[in-house]
Protein backbone atom coordinates (compact mmCIF):
# COMPACT_ATOMS: atom_id res chain seq x y z
CA UNK A 1 0.00 0.00 0.00
CA UNK A 2 1.15 3.86 -0.80
CA UNK A 3 -0.25 6.89 2.00
CA UNK A 4 -0.21 9.99 1.15
CA UNK A 5 -0.53 12.83 4.00
CA UNK A 6 -1.31 15.81 3.48
CA UNK A 7 -0.27 18.78 5.93
CA UNK A 8 -1.94 22.42 4.66
CA UNK A 9 -3.41 22.88 7.69
CA UNK A 10 -0.29 22.41 10.00
CA UNK A 11 1.78 24.37 7.37
CA UNK A 12 -1.00 27.35 7.86
CA UNK A 13 -0.59 27.26 11.51
CA UNK A 14 2.83 26.62 11.53
CA UNK A 15 3.23 29.88 9.22
CA UNK A 16 0.59 32.01 11.21
CA UNK A 17 2.70 31.43 14.78
CA UNK A 18 5.09 34.03 15.43
CA UNK A 19 8.85 33.03 15.98
CA UNK A 20 8.54 32.44 19.92
CA UNK A 21 5.72 30.19 19.93
CA UNK A 22 7.41 28.71 17.21
CA UNK A 23 10.21 27.72 18.97
CA UNK A 24 8.45 26.95 22.33
CA UNK A 25 6.45 24.18 19.93
CA UNK A 26 8.73 22.64 17.57
CA UNK A 27 6.17 20.48 15.25
CA UNK A 28 7.24 21.39 12.18
CA UNK A 29 7.72 17.94 10.48
CA UNK A 30 10.24 18.61 7.84
CA UNK A 31 13.04 18.92 10.74
CA UNK A 32 12.79 15.40 11.75
CA UNK A 33 15.70 13.26 11.26
CA UNK A 34 13.46 10.46 10.13
CA UNK A 35 16.27 7.66 10.36
CA UNK A 36 16.99 8.57 14.06
CA UNK A 37 13.25 9.02 14.77
CA UNK A 38 12.69 5.60 13.19
CA UNK A 39 15.27 3.41 14.99
CA UNK A 40 14.08 5.02 18.32
CA UNK A 41 10.71 4.19 17.77
CA UNK A 42 11.38 0.58 16.76
CA UNK A 43 13.86 0.75 19.92
CA UNK A 44 11.65 1.76 22.10
CA UNK A 45 8.33 -0.63 20.72
CA UNK A 46 10.95 -3.43 21.24
CA UNK A 47 11.86 -2.29 25.05
CA UNK A 48 7.93 -1.32 26.07
CA UNK A 49 5.61 -3.33 24.19
CA UNK A 50 7.51 -6.43 23.60
CA UNK A 51 9.14 -6.38 26.95
CA UNK A 52 12.80 -6.98 25.92
CA UNK A 53 15.92 -5.96 27.51
CA UNK A 54 18.12 -3.52 25.47
CA UNK A 55 21.09 -6.25 25.69
CA UNK A 56 19.65 -8.85 23.60
CA UNK A 57 19.49 -6.48 20.75
CA UNK A 58 23.01 -7.75 19.61
CA UNK A 59 22.22 -11.08 19.56
CA UNK A 60 18.59 -10.26 18.02
CA UNK A 61 20.64 -8.88 14.99
CA UNK A 62 22.60 -11.61 14.54
CA UNK A 63 19.63 -14.03 14.12
CA UNK A 64 17.90 -12.08 12.12
CA UNK A 65 21.08 -11.75 9.62
CA UNK A 66 20.51 -15.59 9.47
Amino acid sequence: HQWTFHSENVQMLLDSMKENDRQEFQFDVRTIEWEDYVEKYVLGFRQYLFKQNPSSLEESRKRMSK
